[in-house]
């Protein structure tokens, strides 16, 4: 995006309209400024009038794929034990690390077992398992 932004700059002439730059997908775009404005404005609007659904839709994509997984992550309740008597059939995935802890596994590991069972299916955790 900041090459995308110096480009702008260079291809700017004071008569051009004031642009924001923005991903949309994976692509570098330039948004008019006021139609920013404009869609900020708007959320704003939604969410004062308690329209939440639309203020998340005007967001964008990104947002809500990111909320949804927000609210995976925060809300589910894991099951007072793992037993194949309670398994729904699905997939019986493991843990296992190797060598020594690394920073950020803890929190990897947590949202991978969220979203296993978040699915429907087991995890299981592999202890002593070898050594990296």
């Amino acid at each position: 995006m900041g090459a995308e932004a110096v480009l702008a700059l260079l291809e700017a002439t004071p008569e051009s309209e004031a642009c924001v730059v923005s991903l949309d997908g994976n692509q570098a775009v330039r948004v008019p400024l006021m139609q920013c404005v404009e869609k900020t404005k708007s959320v704003a609007a939604a969410m004062k009038e308690t329209k939440w659904e639309q203020a998340v839709k005007l967001r964008g994509r990104s947002f809500e794929r990111n909320l949804e997984t927000y609210k995976m992550l925060t809300r589910i309740r894991p099951p007072k034990s793992v037993s194949d008597e309670h398994s729904s059939g699905g997939y019986r995935l493991a843990v296992m690390h190797a060598g020594a802890p690394c920073c950020g596994m803890n929190a990897a590991v947590r949202s991978f077992v969220r979203n296993v069972i978040f699915r429907g299916d087991t995890v299981l955790g592999i202890h002593e398992g070898i050594d990296g």
